[in-house]
């Protein structure tokens, strides 16, 4: 790697599996935070979101930028680092490859371990949970009104 590269830590979140779900990335340029993005998904499973924090962040960074994606998930980290075979979620999981191709960036995946303390997993973690959190409240709102 001749230049430095993004950095980029990624996480899902999912209350039940299925149920609502949230994803978060943060982006790190020359050490310094540029960039932190989240969102939700009603039904949906932990590794889907896992899956969308990653494709959400290559769709962010620019195409001649040397990225490192660092997850806690070895599900994520095995499908881009190992050849790990997906058997589900090909839908995303052929999404990020797409992303992936004909970049004149490169692309790596970095295991870190979760919850151990380190700064960004953590705030990622949190950003993905909460965005779930948030989703499943709202639906428990709109459940709790009255009909007509």
């Amino acid at each position: 790697m001749s230049r430095k590269a993004v950095e980029i830590y990624t996480d899902g979140s999912c209350l039940g599996n299925p149920g609502p779900g949230g994803w978060a990335f943060l982006a790190l340029r020359n050490g310094r935070e540029v960039t932190g993005r989240s969102g939700s998904q009603a039904e949906t499973t932990n590794n889907r979101m896992e899956l969308q924090a990653v494709r959400e962040a290559l769709l962010w960074v620019r195409p001649s930028d040397d990225v490192i994606v660092r997850s806690d998930s070895l599900y994520v980290v095995g499908l881009f680092t190992r050849g790990d075979v997906a058997r589900a979620n090909l839908d995303m999981v052929g999404a990020i490859r797409r992303l992936m191709v004909g970049r004149q960036g490169e692309v790596w995946f970095e295991h870190v371990h979760g919850h151990n303390g380190q700064v960004f997993n953590e705030r990622v973690d949190r950003a993905a949970h909460q965005q779930a959190t948030l989703l499943k409240e709202r639906s428990v709102e709109e459940d709790d009104r009255p009909n007509g």
